[in-house]
């Protein structure tokens, strides 16, 4: 027993000795960096252990203050108010390296002040970027930026053909390009605040960027984390001709025109950008996507399943891999919901509508004594005053109990 106790500790003990020169580090770096955006981002933080739920919290000129967050806050890096606070929340542990860390504490410390700072914070549907052209289209658009970092003599071509694949991309998907420019704004504007409270070296952050866009180039999807890997870049390198640059946007702004007002556009050719590669590629997953798809909509749509109401809904996913199916929403293939019903967690498979009304998982399992709903990789666990109950036809829906 008192193994355990100094074993448990040790860990307290550890956690907290790990998170306060964490705070240091990024105070001083918001201190060094507040003229990147005319203000001192630093603010409260919110360190949260995933498994146990135990918080590390702490205000500026305050002392790290110890707790356990309710079931009912989802976790994740991102922004959120509790407890009557706006804080940053960061998902223990942190990464091992010093510049990675103060650049996903600052991502999250933009969000937290991005409100005050004049942008509104926008998640828009970008599901174009998962259909062969959107994808061929930023892929090349991702690998003329990596030559312009590369190719300093002709960094401003680079750019221009960059440029010139992403008008085209905006020419295939016109309803797309604000959504597109909403997110930029969002992500891309917090990636890019990350970036230059890093601090890294001109060589390290080349560097960094180009093995940020080899990786995220291999993953599943590119509908909700592309503007991670372009903003960043484009506003590095404008920041070189115009250190004030991000200072002039405003919630109306167009990315987009900023670049090409910065280095204009020229027909680029495909086949300096690895075009036939990348072709090839998309075309077989393409064929992939299809049959998944059909799997999606026989499973999600055709079949009997449950559907539940997002009515006050905090949800959590993993940005990473989601799939659009339209025209009937997104499928997450993990993802946490907690609403007035009570909480559902997937680790398989679940589609939210395109409306952001309803999700939608497969057939259930049901244990009316524990208010427990079980399906094939999901579970719900429903409030007292709510109850699952079966349509005509099958489907299943929750109802809330008469009193």
């Amino acid at each position: 027993m008192k193994k355990l106790i100094l074993f448990l500790y040790l860990l307290h003990f550890n956690a907290v000795a790990q998170i306060e020169p964490y705070v240091q580090e990024v105070e001083e770096a918001c201190t060094v960096f507040s003229s990147l955006w005319n203000k001192n981002l630093y603010g409260p933080l919110l360190f949260v252990e995933p498994q146990s739920r135990k918080i590390y919290t702490i205000k500026p000129g305050e002392s790290l203050v110890e707790g356990i967050l309710p079931d009912s806050v989802n976790l994740g890096n991102t922004s959120i108010h509790w407890n009557g606070t706006h804080w940053a929340m960061l998902i223990l542990p942190l990464p091992q390296d010093k510049t990675g860390r103060i650049q996903l504490l600052t991502h999250e410390l933009f969000h937290r002040a991005q409100k005050d700072l004049g942008f509104e914070q926008n998640n828009p549907d970008c599901s174009h970027l998962n259909d062969k052209d959107g994808r061929i289209y930023l892929r090349l658009e991702l690998e003329a930026l990596k030559l312009a970092l590369e190719e300093t003599t002709r960094q401003d071509f680079h750019l221009q053909n960059a440029l010139y694949f992403r008008q085209k991309r905006h020419s295939l998907y016109p309803a797309k390009v604000q959504n597109e420019n909403l997110l930029e704004m969002n992500e891309g504007l917090a990636e890019f605040t990350g970036i230059i409270h890093s601090n890294r070296t001109k060589q390290d952050t080349k560097t960094y960027f180009r093995s940020a866009i080899d990786r995220f180039i291999k993953s599943p999807t590119y509908v909700r984390s592309f503007a991670y890997q372009t903003i960043p870049v484009y506003g590095y390198l404008l920041r070189q001709k115009d250190v004030k640059w991000n200072q002039k946007l405003n919630n109306d702004s167009n990315l987009t025109q900023i670049f090409l007002d910065a280095w204009g556009t020229v027909e680029a050719d495909e086949n300096v950008y690895q075009g036939a590669l990348i072709r090839e590629e998309e075309e077989i997953r393409a064929e992939t996507n299809r049959k998944r798809a059909l799997a999606y909509k026989a499973q999600l749509i055709d079949q009997a399943h449950v559907v539940l109401p997002l009515e006050k809904m905090n949800i959590s996913f993993d940005p990473r891999n989601i799939f659009p199916l339209p025209p009937y929403g997104t499928v997450y293939p993990t993802l946490t919901v907690i609403d007035n019903w009570g909480k559902l967690t997937v680790n398989s498979e679940a589609l939210i509508s395109e409306d952001w009304k309803e999700v939608r998982v497969s057939l259930p399992k049901y244990n009316p004594q524990m208010n427990l709903v079980q399906g094939e990789g999901w579970e719900l666990n429903l409030n007292e005053d709510y109850s699952l109950i079966e349509s005509d036809k099958g489907t299943f829906t929750i109802s809330k109990k008469s009193p």
